[in-house]
């Protein structure tokens, strides 16, 4: 069920349940782990290093990917192909016995935190961290943010009725309207005339693409 952003939330007695590790990433998220073979070596290491580590913060990279490809099947192929942007955010793994709840999808509210981020123990808990000469080494994921021009219109059309709705279409019968009577044909200003009728979900892409362009390894992936 799309509950958006209070999907997390709602299903708390899952992770209360269940004691263990929790990533909270979404179906388009990869978790890169350059010199780990596994996510158990990752933790392991870093716990060793100081074993009070409840809470690891990774890094978020972003694809924006525009075409339909029919070559475009795994996310290999994606990677090799896109460019991936640098971004602030981070997305957060956390020991179900320090979960409290979630603030937003990018962070929780823990008990007695001890986070672990880029090679270093931090007490910031927030969903926004300044690049470092450490980003993008030891871990981090990538975000396939836009599959396509179709995929982007029909997640703005799917947010009108859910719970995303700083996300959803600005004024969907609009878009419709100028869809059928192909104005775009004729368009001088085709991208702003999108963005304006789309709203957030066509604008993020923008956002995304100023950040700095990573250079990553792809027998990383």
């Amino acid at each position: 069920k799309n509950e958006g952003n209070k999907i997390y939330n709602n299903n708390i007695h899952i992770i209360k349940k269940y004691k263990g590790w929790y990533l909270f990433v979404d179906v388009d998220e990869f978790l890169i782990l350059p010199i780990y073979k596994t996510i158990n070596n990752f933790l392991s290491n870093i716990l060793k290093k100081n074993n009070n580590i409840n809470t690891v913060l990774f890094r978020w990279a972003m694809i924006e990917k525009y075409n339909i490809n029919k070559n475009d099947c795994n996310f290999k192929d994606i990677f090799n192909k896109y460019q991936t942007y640098s971004n602030r955010h981070i997305k957060t793994l956390i020991n179900s016995k320090n979960f409290m709840s979630m603030i937003d999808p990018h962070t929780c509210k823990i008990n007695n935190p001890c986070i672990y981020f880029e090679s270093k123990v931090i007490t910031n808990n927030s969903p926004k961290h300044d690049l470092s000469k450490e980003s993008y080494k030891e871990s981090y994921i990538i975000h396939v943010h836009t599959r396509s021009i179709t995929n982007l219109i029909t997640k703005s059309l799917n947010s009108y009725n859910n719970m995303c709705t700083g996300k959803k279409i600005i004024n969907r019968d609009n878009f419709i309207k100028y869809v059928h009577s192909k104005k775009y044909n004729n368009s001088s200003n085709l991208l702003k005339d999108f963005r304006d009728l789309i709203g957030v979900k066509a604008n993020l892409p923008f956002c995304h693409s100023n950040g700095n362009e990573l250079k990553l390894n792809n027998t990383e992936i």
